[in-house]
């Protein structure tokens, strides 16, 4: 904490505030909550990729995301379905699939419920994988 009551490293939120006023999705980006999601959803697996979609570059912002679908687990009777967002690097359509690949540096996010291309709110169920760092996994290794 330093002398205003804000936690050191944060965005300047107040420790005493007007809940009704806090924005979620700052909150979410907050380090401090980034760390205790890690915590609480580890993501210890590596992951087996098996559809990589074309990636996007938005033009105003200039970012670059692809979206990806894989399985966690070892076996048939553990296997959890994934998908996440690769932000400011990319995977090869064709060279990733069946590959496994470590998350090495990731964020969670809100889900956006979207029409069309109106932004309607925050999904109430669900976090989004936001992956900025990924490596392959080579061999055996877990």
């Amino acid at each position: 904490m330093d002398e205003k009551n804000n936690i050191s490293g944060e965005r300047n939120l107040p420790k005493i505030c007007d809940v009704s006023e806090v924005s979620v999705k700052e909150l979410f980006a907050e380090l401090t909550v980034q760390s205790a999601l890690k915590q609480l959803l580890p993501i210890r697996l590596p992951v087996m990729v098996k559809k990589v979609r074309k990636s996007y570059e938005n033009k105003e912002t200039h970012t670059t995301t692809q979206r990806i679908e894989g399985i966690f687990g070892t076996s048939l009777e553990d296997m959890i379905p994934v998908s996440f967002t690769l932000v400011e690097t990319t995977l090869d359509p064709v060279e990733a699939i069946n590959k496994k690949y470590r998350l090495v540096d990731y964020t969670f996010a809100l889900v956006a419920n979207m029409d069309g291309k109106n932004f309607t709110g925050y999904s109430a169920t669900g976090l989004k994988l936001m992956v900025t760092k990924i490596e392959e996994v080579k061999g055996d290794n877990k």
